[in-house]
């Protein structure tokens, strides 16, 4: 095939990474939601992801920089932020969670 062909299928794959990295991530976000806890879920996990997002994120404006051009850098790797900005999202809501179901153990055992 050309050099068209294969860089239509690096973006059809790329494309069907990020469907499958959200659909790994609503299980888990409808079952806390209906839970309304992440009980027994280690919080060190959403941080590590959470960082790796950022990371991966700074990365794009980093080589941005790097390249004089921080709008196609960014933009122009759509698959890598995209998973960058799902990673995040689904890691702050979940976190959020995490650290409100903390300070409400905390309230009850501070006032007991």
């Amino acid at each position: 095939g050309t050099a068209g062909e294969w860089l239509e299928l690096m973006y059809l794959l790329s494309l069907f990474k990020i469907l499958i990295t959200g659909t790994k991530f609503l299980p888990q976000m409808f079952l806390n939601f209906e839970r309304k806890s992440t009980l027994g879920w280690n919080i060190w996990g959403i941080l590590l992801d959470l960082v790796g997002g950022l990371l991966s994120t700074v990365q794009l404006y980093g080589d941005g920089i790097n390249t004089g051009d921080v709008k196609n850098a960014v933009f122009g790797n759509w698959a890598k932020l995209g998973l960058g900005v799902l990673s995040v999202v689904f890691d702050v809501s979940c976190f959020m969670r995490k650290t409100s179901q903390l300070s409400m153990f905390l309230r009850y055992f501070a006032s007991t």
